[in-house]
């Protein structure tokens, strides 16, 4: 789940306390809404500056681990204390502070297990600040890769171009099931060879498809997409185009407009259950578009693969390409898919900078139709419904004629309808022989009609039913005259009524089966928040099943039983007698918090993780903290040379509870 849907779960209760974080506070209290400062480059940078350094450990630990994927607390104890110089207790602290701040969120399954997430979106707004691309010493220009030969062998059209092609398919011919519960096979072999994408490079994204035996993994994830924008469903037992408002609104973008939230889609929601496949659509959003990259040079923290895994699904939607220079692999990507500064909405893609032209057709005297990469996806799906695809290249082309109008008419449009959208589109007239081919292609329809409620045959004029009654093959189709221009005909003829009277200039229309939206659309610029649907594959970790958990650990959850030590222990240094050092020793080992032991030659942090029993009495393992904090040392002390000693108790003011269970 992103950002968004974690907080409308939440109790009021627990959103006020959010809302009073130091960096939250002033932007919540003057009616910025939650949601939009926990997406905020702003906000991550100020609460960084204020947080301790062991928050920061925790979440970056957390995000190399698990990215989004969420995980039992004590789980990534176990793995942070093994990596890093923090003890048990100073991590679940953190994850309590980084919930306290509406960093990680959490839910409780019905059996009571609790799990801890980032949210998807959050990954790319904090890898830049944590886990940055390249290092400190490496400047963006000694990324950057010359004299290279490209590999990516043919133009791809980007994704949502592609995409285009499947939706555009399910009007006229929904994809259905037959009655032993397969897909039909007839619409299968037409959605199977749209995509341009392939199959293998999908492998990474860890999905389970529909159908698999059936339904390519290309087709499947086009039709996923589809519905979780709102713009495919399944109704009737069938998946449909949804037509209505959000529809529209999608076909309003640009393809590169389209393509960023398309990434966003695909990195927060289909890589979700691979934490370094995350991580590495986050790194490819901080580095810059239109230069080739030298892939090695890049720190990807133990994801070279994935990288690589990323870069090669990036090629195959159409935002990327792949080279080869004389320092090894090189990538550039094609638009510009970085995060703005202040907020997590994706900045304008390199298509911003195309001019004003590149965003109109143009119609050819001859028919064709050229498109270029910047017009708006209407015009493709407007082509789609009146003309038939030549060519998608970087510009693309289409060509009308008389069947592809008569196509258009059968789906409801007329001729002022078609030239009305091919004048907006080109932004001027269309040329003469175009307006004279569509006036005559146009002129042909109507003229006789179906009624396939009763099958009736209608005919515009008694002219024109005295010309179908001359012809001998309709007449021995027709059983009955009711008026001059209406006749009954057989229905077992339909079939073959239809295509005579395509063969004789009358062509009948076809209407197609559309589905409208039944809750009017809604709007598409939210598809990473409420607006996103129920996809049709099957992704793992779905949070939305479970409750969200609002109970925050006391301080007695932590640590059991604090009211009955001395308060001596937790106070400040001091010596003891070797018994109640190793009582002090084995509750600090209990709670897994740190100790401060003074001793001769050396006295500082140690993280003790168990007391040995020996010859010539006991001795405590653990890992010395240096005083930086940024390395440990593993160590065995005996207890003669434990001099002062105290539990460091991490500090427990944000270890209040959001909630109680009565609440």
């Amino acid at each position: 789940m992103n950002v968004e849907q974690s907080l409308e779960r939440l109790p009021e209760s627990a959103i006020k306390l959010i809302g009073n974080d130091p960096a939250v506070r002033s932007r919540y209290a003057n009616g910025e809404k939650l949601a939009v400062i926990l997406r905020s480059g702003t906000w991550a940078r100020s609460w960084l500056a204020g947080s301790d350094e062991r928050e920061r450990l925790v979440l970056r630990g957390l995000m190399r681990h698990y990215g989004s994927k969420p995980f039992e607390t004590e789980t990534l104890v176990r793995l942070l204390v093994r990596d890093l110089p923090l003890a048990g207790a100073e991590v679940k602290l953190a994850i309590a502070r980084l919930r306290r701040s509406g960093i990680l969120f959490a839910i409780r399954k019905a059996w009571g297990d609790k799990l801890v997430y980032l949210p998807s979106d959050a990954v790319a707004l904090w890898q830049p600040l944590l886990l940055p691309a390249w290092g400190e010493e490496t400047r963006e220009e000694m990324l950057v890769a010359s004299d290279v030969r490209i590999l990516t062998e043919a133009y791809q059209p980007p994704l949502s171009v592609q995409l285009i092609a499947v939706w555009h398919a399910l009007i006229g011919q929904p994809l259905g099931w037959t009655a032993k519960g397969n897909l039909h096979q007839q619409t299968v072999a037409k959605l199977n060879g749209l995509p341009h994408f392939g199959i293998r490079v999908l492998a990474c994204l860890p999905i389970v498809y529909p159908h698999a035996d059936q339904l390519g993994a290309n087709t499947a994830l086009a039709i996923d997409i589809g519905m979780r924008l709102g713009l495919t469903g399944k109704v009737r037992d069938r998946i449909h185009l949804i037509e209505g408002p959000r529809l529209r609104e999608w076909l309003e973008m640009t393809p590169g407009e389209a393509d960023l939230k398309l990434y966003e889609l695909v990195s927060t929601v289909y890589a979700m259950g691979d934490s370094g496949l995350q991580l590495a659509s986050s790194f490819v959003r901080s580095l810059p578009a239109g230069v080739w990259i030298v892939q090695k040079r890049l720190e990807v923290y133990g994801c070279t693969s994935k990288l690589e895994d990323w870069i090669l699904l990036l090629e195959a939607f159409g935002w990327a390409e792949r080279g080869e220079s004389d320092e090894g692999s090189a990538f550039r990507l094609l638009a510009d898919f970085s995060l703005s500064d202040t907020s997590s909405a994706l900045a304008s893609p390199i298509e911003s900078d195309l001019q004003a032209k590149d965003l109109f057709i143009y119609v050819q005297p001859d028919g064709e139709v050229i498109v270029p990469p910047g017009a708006p996806l209407k015009y493709r799906w407007l082509l789609r419904e009146i003309a038939d695809v030549v060519a998608e290249d970087a510009l693309s082309l289409y060509k009308l004629s008389k069947a592809t109008c008569e196509r258009a008419y059968n789906a409801g449009y007329t001729l002022a309808r078609v030239v009305s959208a091919l004048v907006e589109g080109s932004g001027g007239p269309l040329p003469e022989s175009v307006s004279n081919a569509l006036k005559d292609w146009f002129g042909m329809f109507g003229k006789a009609i179906i009624d396939e409620a009763v099958v009736l045959l209608r005919t515009e004029d008694g002219q024109v039913a005295k010309a179908l009654l001359r012809d001998g093959e309709v007449a021995d189709m027709i059983k009955e005259r009711l008026t001059e221009t209406i006749f009954v005909v057989d229905e077992s003829a339909l079939p073959t009524l239809r295509t005579r009277l395509r063969k004789l200039g009358f062509p009948a229309p076809e209407r197609w089966e559309t589905v409208q939206a039944e809750d009017g659309g809604g709007r598409c610029d939210g598809i990473l928040g409420p607006a996103t649907k129920q996809g049709w594959a099957s992704l793992p970790h779905d949070l939305s099943v479970f409750e969200p958990d609002v109970i925050w650990p006391a301080n007695d959850d932590m640590f059991p039983g604090l009211g009955d030590i001395p308060a001596s222990w937790i106070a400040k240094p001091r010596i003891y007698h070797v018994s109640t050092k190793r009582q002090l020793l084995e509750q600090a080992i209990a709670w897994e918090t740190p100790v401060y032991i003074g001793r001769e030659g050396r006295s500082g942090t140690f993280l003790p993780s168990g007391a040995i029993d020996g010859e010539g009495g006991w001795a405590v393992s653990g890992r010395w903290r240096t005083e930086e904090g940024d390395e440990v040392e593993p160590a065995v002390i005996r207890s003669g040379d434990i001099g002062e000693l105290m539990i460091d108790l991490p500090a427990l003011q944000v270890a209040e509870p959001l909630a109680t269970e009565s609440d």
